[in-house]
């Protein structure tokens, strides 16, 4: 996807040629058998932490709940409720989200654990569902390319967690939030990593639904990431909390 600079471990670092993603996660987070990972990433998007996320074990293909821990004054603090998708695609992509800011980051909340990469072809099927045109004329034939040029562990495979949310900007037909997602990583061998990733998108509202149209380069330096995946620490790191609604 739209990837700008190659980040050095405290997030920051010279910039490169744009490269995919979620691509990315697959070609270094193997790299170790414990995460010391260095991620291609949109502009302020990569971290490397060692910790372990509370999530599922996953299956290679595993889509697990986006529902994040909550926290007891959850219900108190105006934890903002993401409303749920009228219909749902054949391959089982969430779609019909109202034409809202909480329907916008519903989309991204519920998609992120579909586009985790593993397989070429469920993710281009994936990513051809929620795209715009621009999106897929810009990136989808890079993705392509980089399952071909990336050389992979034996059964690879990665699953997208989303934990925390927070909205960048909203205007009628256009919103950018990012997401901070726990990444589960592994091969056939099983599980050897867990991290966090930032994702900052940009969707906008086509064919009467929400769409990724783009990512954004800059995440405010105020969205770090936390050192583990209590709500108290999300909520430290500068991210809001969601319900599904």
């Amino acid at each position: 996807m739209s990837l700008t600079q190659q980040m050095s471990p405290d997030g920051r670092g010279p910039g490169r040629p744009r490269r995919g993603v979620f691509l990315a996660v697959a070609a270094f987070a193997l790299v170790a058998v414990t995460v010391v990972v260095t991620l291609t990433v949109a502009r302020g998007g990569g971290h490397k932490s060692q910790v372990t996320p509370a999530t599922a074990a996953p299956t290679r293909f595993g889509i697990p709940s986006p529902q994040p821990a909550t926290s007891t004054t959850s219900a108190q603090s105006g934890v903002m409720v993401l409303p749920p998708p009228a219909r749902t695609a054949a391959n089982g992509v969430p779609l019909g989200f109202p034409h809202t800011t909480e329907g916008a980051v519903s989309a991204e909340v519920r998609w992120l654990p579909f586009v985790a990469p593993g397989d070429e072809a469920r993710q281009t099927d994936v990513l051809t569902t929620i795209g715009t045109p621009h999106f897929l004329s810009t990136y989808l034939a890079e993705f392509q390319r980089e399952y071909h040029e990336e050389t992979n562990h034996p059964g690879f495979w990665s699953v997208f967690t989303p934990v925390g949310q927070k909205v960048l900007s909203t205007s009628q037909d256009t919103v950018v939030a990012v997401v901070l997602t726990a990444v589960q990583v592994g091969d056939a061998t099983g599980k050897t990593g867990s991290f966090y990733q930032r994702y900052s998108l940009k969707l906008v509202w086509v064919d009467e639904d929400w769409r990724f149209d783009d990512f954004v380069l800059d995440i405010p330096d105020g969205l770090s990431v936390p050192s583990s995946s209590s709500p108290e620490q999300i909520r430290a790191s500068g991210w809001e909390e969601y319900q599904l609604g």
